[in-house]
């Protein structure tokens, strides 16, 4: 492993996490593999940042992900002034790749905040029944919607939940929104 890749890995997650403040780690991982960070990298770069108090760590909520991947991921001040320095290493195009990064992230952790998707089982016997919860605020709005719909087996209600939480255009939430009347 070379320290200089590791080193890369360090000044990305710090941007990342600057630019997306709340991060989960789960998301956090998956935007430095789009970055051609490896895992082992972003895992140890992970690791020391927090070990070294330049990101802090928030318990997430989301109990049905694996323990500690929906963590929530902040920059503290220390890192926010080792980045400001470190970032001037990178050249232009890697700086470019990395704001584009920053501002997908972003807006992924935005979408996030505004919808949460989760279930719990209900029933079980010949069928297993479960409770789905479902979420969504507008942005820029006080319209809200909350949803619970029972459905038959683990993997509708695992296959609701992904859907509700990759309808990044909304468009699943504005079709109940309109069906419902309420537009």
């Amino acid at each position: 492993m070379a320290q200089d890749s590791l080193a890369n890995a360090k000044i990305k997650t710090l941007a990342l996490v600057k630019e997306a403040p709340g991060v989960p780690r789960n998301m956090l991982l998956d935007a430095l593999s789009s970055l051609y960070t490896d895992y082992i990298n972003s895992i140890q770069s992970y690791n020391e940042l927090e070990s070294s108090n330049l990101i802090r760590i928030e318990a997430g909520s989301d109990k049905d992900l694996v323990n500690g991947s929906d963590d929530l991921v902040f920059i503290t001040h220390l890192g926010e002034v080792m980045l400001e320095e470190l970032i001037k290493t990178f050249d232009a195009p890697s700086t470019a790749e990395l704001k584009n990064k920053c501002r997908e992230l972003k807006q992924a952790v935005e979408h996030k905040a505004l919808s949460s998707a989760n279930y719990e089982l209900i029933s079980v016997g010949e069928s297993e029944l479960y409770s789905v919860n479902l979420s969504r605020k507008l942005p820029d709005s006080d319209a809200s919607i909350n949803l619970s719909i029972t459905v038959s087996g683990k993997e509708a209600a695992d296959a609701l939940c992904s859907k509700w939480h990759n309808d990044k255009d909304y468009s699943l939430f504005n079709k109940l929104y309109e069906d419902l009347g309420l537009n």
